[in-house]
C-alpha cells in the first residue's frame, strides 16, 4: 500500500535465482530504493489522473496531462496493486494476529477514518450537500459501500490479502489463471467490491507470485543500464502505438500493456535509484500514504480557484496536481506536529498484539 516500507534481505544476486512462488525473495537492502521510487511514480500518476478528471469536467478539453494520464492508464493502478503484493510472501506465513494487523486492520483503519472526512469535506466545499440528516447518514454509509474518490484502493487491499492467504494451498498458477480470466471478462454484478476484485486481483497476485522476477529485473537494470535503456526505447513507441490504435482483442492487449508497463516502471525506477530525480520520487513514494489520503480535498478546492485566475489549461494541468501534492504533504506535517498524527499513523490502541518475532518482519 502507499507508504508501506520494504523488507531487506541478502545479496542482490540471489534475486536473480529462480524461486518457487511461495518463497520469499531476498535482495540487498541498498537495492530497495527502486520500490519506493516506483511507488512515487504511481502516486504521481494517480494524482495526475484525478487532476485530469477535474480539468476535463471544467473545460471539456484535453491537456498534456490528459494525454500522459491516458498513456499510463493500462499500468497506473495495476502497478500500485502489484507493488502492494510484492512482499506478501513474507507476511503470509506469519501468525494470524500479525497478518490481520498488518494487512487488514491497517488499511481498514485509514478507510474508516478518511471516508467520512472526504464526504464531509465535499459538503464544506459545496459538493453533494445533504438535504437532511437522513441524506447525510445515507451518504456516510454509502462511502463505506463505495468509498469516495481513490479510497476504494484501501478497501480492496485487505480483501486481496485475505484472498491470498486463504488461497495459499491452491496452485498459484491456477489462481493466476482464474484471476486473469476475471480481468479479461469483467464482472458486472453491481456490487463494487466484487467488480473491483475481478478487475485488479490478478495484479496483486502477480506481485506476490512474480516477485522474484521483478526483483531480478530491477537488479539487472541497475547492473546493465544500457540494456535497460534499450528495452525502454523499444517499449515506449510500441506502447504508444498500441494505445493509439487499440487493436483487437483489446482487453487482452490492454492486459499485456499493463504487465509490460509495470516492468517498464520497475526498470525506470531501478535506473533512477541513487540519482537526484530518483531521490525526489523516492521521497514521494515513502510519503505516498500522506499524499494519497490528503491530495483530493485540496484539489477540489484549488481547481475552481485556478480556473477563476484565467490561466491557460496547460499551466493549470501543472499547477493543480503540484498544488494538491504540496497541500497534502503540508497537512501531513501539520498533523504530525500538532497532535493529529492519528490521521496518518495508526495509534497503538488500534493494533492487534504481535509477538516480538513477528515485529522484526517488515511488511
Amino acid at each position: 500500500m502507499p507508504g508501506t516500507s520494504s523488507p531487506s534481505g541478502q545479496a542482490t544476486d540471489q534475486a536473480r535465482q529462480t524461486h518457487p512462488a511461495h518463497c520469499v525473495p531476498q535482495v540487498d537492502p541498498c537495492r530497495q530504493d527502486w520500490v519506493d521510487i516506483a511507488r512515487g511514480i504511481c502516486i504521481l500518476a494517480v494524482v495526475g489522473y484525478w487532476a485530469t478528471r477535474s480539468l476535463h469536467a471544467s473545460d471539456g478539453a484535453a491537456s498534456w496531462l490528459g494525454y500522459l494520464s491516458a498513456a499510463m492508464q493500462p499500468f497506473r493502478m495495476p502497478d500500485f496493486f502489484l507493488l502492494s503484493g510484492l512482499f506478501m510472501a513474507q507476511v503470509i506465513p506469519r501468525r494470524w494476529s500479525h497478518f490481520l494487523d498488518r494487512r487488514v486492520l491497517h488499511h481498514l483503519y485509514f478507510l474508516l477514518l478518511w471516508a467520512p472526512i472526504l464526504v464531509i469535506g465535499q459538503w464544506l466545499l459545496g459538493q453533494h450537500r445533504p438535504q437532511g440528516m437522513t441524506d447525510a447518514l445515507a451518504q456516510l454509509l454509502l462511502a463505506l459501500w463505495k468509498p469516495p474518490a481513490m479510497l476504494w484502493f484501501l478497501l480492496m487491499l485487505p480483501i486481496y490479502a485475505l484472498a491470498s492467504r486463504l488461497l495459499q494451498a491452491v496452485s498459484p498458477w491456477m489462481v493466476g489463471l482464474a484471476a486473469t480470466l476475471m480481468h479479461l471478462f469483467p464482472l458486472h454484478t453491481g456490487i463494487p467490491v466484487l467488480d473491483w476484485f475481478g478487475m485488479y486481483f490478478v495484479f496483486f497476485h502477480a506481485g506476490h507470485v512474480l516477485a522474484p522476477f521483478f526483483m531480478a529485473l530491477a537488479a539487472r537494470s541497475q547492473d546493465q543500464p544500457r540494456w535497460a535503456l534499450r528495452m525502454l526505447a523499444l517499449w515506449l513507441p510500441a506502447h504508444l502505438v498500441l494505445m493509439l490504435y487499440k487493436p483487437a482483442p483489446w482487453p487482452l492487449v490492454q492486459f499485456m500493456l499493463g504487465m509490460v508497463g509495470i516492468a517498464a516502471v520497475v526498470m525506470v525506477s531501478a535506473l533512477l535509484s541513487g540519482r537526484t530525480p530518483g531521490r525526489w520520487l523516492q521521497g514521494a513514494g515513502r510519503g505516498s500514504l500522506a499524499i494519497y489520503l490528503g491530495f483530493w480535498l485540496p484539489m477540489q478546492a484549488l481547481a475552481p480557484l485556478l480556473a477563476d485566475l484565467g490561466l491557460p489549461l496547460a499551466w493549470r494541468a501543472l499547477l493543480l496536481p503540484a498544488g494538491a501534492i504540496i497541500a497534502a504533504l503540508a497537512l501531513n506535517r501539520l498533523a504530525l506536529r500538532h497532535g493529529a498524527a492519528w490521521l496518518y499513523r495508526r495509534p497503538t490502541r488500534v493494533r492487534l498484539p504481535v509477538d516480538a518475532g513477528d515485529r522484526r518482519v517488515a511488511t
